[in-house]
């Protein structure tokens, strides 16, 4: 499902799809201690920002402009790399204290697909088995 995330007058379609999290380990890499990069896991974007909401009660900027890039993508196969994508954003997406910021909804996609609870997660109750069998199962 495609949502729009407006900064200014640019409006950016926004997705999360089972495909989002390919998209930002093919984008983002880290520098291991021995020289070498490994793609950067989902996972560690995730860590990275709840670390920087815990100590600053602000996530950090360049975590959240991950997520929202690759949510971008998501919607969207033709968007730039994240590099040139981040130079087109408007003056006003570098503050992400603004009540109006896109940081807001980008981190409600996050808490609604990659935090939910455990009702949301739960198995669905099981079948009644003799209802099957009375049925001729």
């Amino acid at each position: 499902m495609a949502d729009i995330i407006k900064i200014g007058e640019k409006e950016f379609p926004v997705a999360v799809t089972a495909f989002t999290p390919i998209i930002y380990n093919g984008e983002f890499r880290y520098m291991k201690e021995n020289g070498h990069t490994r793609a950067k896991d989902i996972n560690d974007g995730l860590s990275e920002i709840m670390d920087g909401i815990e100590t600053n009660e602000v996530p950090p900027f360049l975590s959240m402009a991950q997520f929202f890039w690759a949510f971008c993508k998501t919607a969207d196969k033709n968007v730039s790399g994240f590099s040139v994508w981040l130079g087109t954003l408007p003056e006003q997406a570098f503050d992400l204290s603004a009540d109006e910021s896109w940081s807001n909804k980008v981190w409600e996609l996050i808490q609604a697909n990659y935090f939910r609870s455990a009702t949301q997660v739960a198995p669905a109750p099981a079948e009644n088995a003799d209802a099957g069998a009375a049925a001729g199962a």
